[in-house]
């Protein structure tokens, strides 16, 4: 008996203060979770991010890039008419070889001009000429060269000027200056007139051709339209 009443004093006082810690629970508020502006930052945000390492600059190199070689391959040297130097010629009056093929110096060539005359015409062998002359004439590193000359009229008429229906040039088609007078005595040179049937005229003309050139690589030229600046025969010019 007494222990059964013991038991139940015990019990009551703890339901008791069951009871009362349940009904202070109910009015209380819950509390709340920290919100995300409540909590202290963390330690990855309060830093900035961390600085990038770079690799260093490469040093200045004290030498310049070697410069790279080039793919144009230098120009051949121009073809040479066999001497130091090739023909000049400052007159708008010259005359081209271009395909007319050239017959040994001595050979008569005739050719029919454009009113319809027959012309012949020869060159001889010429002669160097070292010793006369001046700087304008035949020039520095230049010399002349004279060739003797001869036309005849076959048939019709002429009017023939050396200095305009002769020429001379190199292998290269380079005209060779003309002498006006410098080597060439005026009155050896062909004169200026017109031919009739039969007529046959003989003179000298010279030409600067290069010191030391091959001669047989230069060619005496003649053309009736010597306007066009086409030969119309050629001799090889040794």
């Amino acid at each position: 008996m007494n222990k059964t009443r013991r038991a139940s004093f015990l019990v009551a006082p703890a339901v008791l203060a069951a009871m009362t810690l349940s009904a202070c629970q109910d009015e209380a508020p819950t509390a709340a979770p920290p919100t995300a502006a409540s909590q202290p930052p963390s330690p990855s945000q309060t830093q900035g991010p961390a600085p990038t390492s770079q690799a260093p600059a490469p040093a200045p190199s004290s030498q310049a890039p070697a410069p790279a070689p080039s793919s144009t391959a230098a120009p051949a040297p121009a073809p040479s008419s066999g001497g130091a130097g090739q023909c000049e010629e400052s007159s708008s009056y010259t005359l081209e070889r271009g395909s007319v093929q050239p017959k040994p110096v001595g050979t008569p060539q005739r050719v029919t001009t454009e009113n319809g005359s027959e012309v012949e015409v020869t060159v001889g062998k010429p002669t160097i000429d070292n010793s006369s002359g001046d700087t304008f004439f035949p020039g520095d590193g230049m010399q002349a060269v004279i060739y003797p000359i001869t036309v005849k009229l076959i048939s019709g008429s002429f009017y023939v000027t050396t200095y305009l229906a002769f020429g001379v040039a190199d292998a290269s088609d380079n005209a060779c200056a003309r002498d006006y007078g410098t080597v060439v005595k005026r009155s050896e040179r062909m004169p200026v007139e017109s031919l009739r049937t039969g007529d046959v005229k003989s003179a000298k003309a010279a030409y600067a051709v290069p010191a030391g050139t091959d001669m047989s690589k230069i060619y005496v030229l003649f053309a009736d339209n010597y306007d066009a600046g086409k030969a119309e025969l050629a001799w090889n010019g040794s």
